[in-house]
């Protein structure tokens, strides 16, 4: 054999062998890696992560569903304690009726350490030093509400419609709500509370060609209550709901009504002298009547006041019953749906119902 042939030979066999050895040397070590599976271990950890973003936890929820929780990440605003001026329960009036008539451009909320201020922004047509309105604050407690009422008002260009509301949910104060005042040219908000809270309400200010009303309230404290009445979600069936009675003095002490996008809304304002301001009741729906029983009143102000039959907006009749402690509604004329519930801080029964 030739030397060259066998030189051709030895380098075959070395030559195979250093793939071989590769061959084994990244195979093996790539199996062993697999038998670690690290990224199947990584991946359990990122879906745990994503099980914990998608489902919250009972604190979360209760810090999501309970207005008495307050959020770490909520940002209050600068609203401050004004110790130049003094604070009071007691009913305040300010502005005088200069004839002039003005329309709503603004209405602010914003909510500091220890007290709201709500603050209302007017134009007018001819706005001087002079300007000035009408303005009435006062705490209605045992209707768990604050009642601002502004005058010579005659038109609100914010947008914010009868029996909508700003939250507030902070220490005793619930919500600003757009109530109907049931007069001309006249502005009326409700401010929730769990106790009548301390505040001063501010002379009117002109600034510029505005005039600024300025209400400083300072937060109460109490929890604000998170029971359930009735149903808030339109329905045919029957609602049935037990709570105070006339032996706990719960009555009807007022009343106010709207219509808004096809929906009659009556709000059976309450108040009681122990236990819950909500009282009892049930309805019913069908044939195009919604019948509401209150069973046990101490009072009814509405029978009182309207007597048997009330003409209501959408062509509804309303008949009103009393005997004894009962009294009872009948709406008549309406749709086939309706929501019937009670709230706290304001006090009321609310009825909406499909025209």
């Amino acid at each position: 054999m030739k030397k060259d042939t066998v030189w051709l030979i030895v380098a075959i066999v070395l030559l195979v062998g250093v793939i071989g050895g590769l061959v084994w040397l990244f195979g093996g070590f790539s199996g062993m890696n697999d038998a670690e599976v690290p990224e199947t271990e990584n991946q359990e950890q990122v879906q745990d992560t994503e099980e914990q973003q998608t489902e919250p936890t009972e604190e979360q929820e209760q810090k999501n569903g309970d207005p008495n929780v307050v959020e770490e990440n909520e940002e209050l605003g600068d609203a401050q304690v004004d110790s130049s001026v003094e604070y009071s329960t007691s009913s305040q009036s300010v502005g005088r009726d200069t004839e002039e008539v003005f329309s709503l451009d603004e209405l602010s909320v914003v909510k500091g350490e220890s007290v709201v201020e709500i603050k209302y922004v007017f134009s007018g047509s001819d706005i001087t030093e002079e300007s000035s309105l009408p303005v009435s604050v006062v705490n209605k407690s045992s209707l768990g509400a604050m009642e601002i009422v502004i005058d010579n008002v005659e038109s609100d260009g914010t947008g914010m419609g009868f029996d909508e509301s700003k939250s507030i949910n902070k220490d005793g104060l619930t919500k600003l709500t757009k109530v109907v005042s049931g007069q001309a040219d006249t502005l009326k908000y409700n401010l929730g509370f769990t106790n009548a809270p301390e505040y001063y309400l501010y002379e009117p200010e002109v600034s510029g060609q505005t005039v600024v009303v300025k209400l400083s309230v300072k937060y109460p404290g109490g929890e604000i209550s998170t029971e359930e009445f009735g149903t808030t979600e339109f329905t045919t069936e029957d609602i049935s709901v037990e709570s105070s009675t006339a032996d706990e003095g719960v009555r009807i002490s007022g009343y106010s009504y709207s219509v808004t996008g096809g929906v009659l809304r009556y709000v059976f304002k309450t108040s009681t002298n122990t236990g819950s301001p909500i009282p009892s009741f049930e309805a019913s729906i069908g044939d195009g009547i919604l019948t509401i029983t209150f069973p046990s009143l101490n009072a009814d102000v509405i029978y009182s006041a309207s007597g048997d039959t009330v003409s209501l907006p959408g062509g509804v009749i309303l008949n009103i019953s009393r005997s004894g402690n009962q009294s009872v509604y009948e709406f008549v004329g309406i749709g086939d749906q309706y929501k019937l519930y009670g709230e706290i801080s304001p006090n009321q029964v609310v009825a909406e119902i499909e025209l």
